[in-house]
């Protein structure tokens, strides 16, 4: 079975960037994240998960050498 989501580690290692790109990513809003939680006030909280889907989407947007 493959992987339905990853966490932010996770997706580095699958994608062979460094977790400081995925970071850059997400916080740019070009690779989409989720929390797995939310606070009484709905702030968001809880792990980073990225679904296997929206990774894909990302390495496909990105420039082609």
């Amino acid at each position: 079975m493959s992987a339905l989501s990853y966490s932010k580690d996770g997706a580095a290692e699958a994608s062979g960037v460094s977790k400081q790109t995925i970071d850059r990513a997400i916080k740019a809003g070009k690779l989409r994240a989720k929390r797995t939680s939310e606070t009484k006030d709905g702030t968001p909280s809880g792990r980073v998960l990225i679904l296997a889907s929206d990774l894909s989407s990302w390495l496909e947007s990105l420039v082609d050498a």
